[in-house]
């Protein structure tokens, strides 16, 4: 979970739309990366951590994924934002009624979740080292 303050005056842009963060209620914001808490996995291995012949020494290697499904990205935004081109007096709204900035907030979300695609697998590699006594 992280959290944000966009400081008032300051310029953030969602979607190719600028916004400014108003004097009076300024933005801040939340987000987080969801994950199933349950993945299933593949990996494959040699060795053991005990050596079993002569050798002192072991060297048990292990290497595969995980397949953690599509990550989800949620984003929420409070306070107020103004549009850059109209004066802050008559130009800024809140954004939980401003169906502008909900719609590229929206877009935002929805594109950043398609990059996020490629964080449906984690690659595992173990490697240990074993000395027998």
């Amino acid at each position: 979970m992280a959290t944000a303050l966009v400081p008032s005056g300051s310029t953030i842009t969602l979607n190719g739309q600028d916004y400014v963060s108003s004097s009076t209620d300024p933005l801040h914001g939340s987000g987080s990366v969801d994950f199933r808490k349950v993945s299933p996995g593949f990996s494959l291995g040699f060795g053991n951590i005990i050596p079993r012949r002569r050798s002192r020494f072991s060297v048990p290697v292990e290497a595969g994924f995980y397949y953690a499904g599509q990550p989800d990205l949620k984003v929420a935004f409070d306070g107020s934002a103004c549009d850059p081109t109209e004066p802050q007096a008559i130009g800024c709204e809140s954004v939980d009624q401003d169906p502008g900035f909900q719609q590229n907030l929206k877009a935002f979300v929805s594109r950043n979740n398609h990059n996020l695609s490629y964080a449906s697998f984690f690659p595992i590699f173990s490697i240990g080292f074993g000395y027998k006594f």
